[in-house]
């Protein structure tokens, strides 16, 4: 799956997930318990279930999200490509140097 935004636009993720661990007794997944990395550098950006995140620049990140219940099991990691699109303007750059041809 791929996420198609904008630069600077805030993206929220409201993902859910239910632990069936035990036969006959659902297990517990806290808020602590969804580990997001939201640059696929592998190093954790957030955690908690409900998220609000802006991408700062364009281009393909690896989003992934790990989900542990209360005992430590892992559930299976899920994980999409977010596509960023530069919404930037171009900025004009001013040559100091007046030896230069500059518009």
């Amino acid at each position: 799956m791929t996420l198609k935004v904008d630069q600077g636009i805030e993206v929220a993720s409201t993902r859910s997930s239910t632990d069936l661990a035990y036969p006959g007794k659902d297990g517990k997944i806290l808020d602590s318990g969804y580990v997001w990395d939201f640059n696929g550098d592998r190093v954790t950006d957030r955690t908690g279930r409900v998220q609000n995140y802006t991408f700062p620049k364009p281009g393909l990140f690896k989003v992934n999200l790990t989900v542990t219940d209360s005992v430590g099991w892992k559930g299976a990691n899920a994980t999409m490509t977010a596509q960023v699109n530069d919404t930037k303007a171009p900025t004009r750059v001013r040559h100091l140097d007046p030896s230069k041809d500059c518009p």
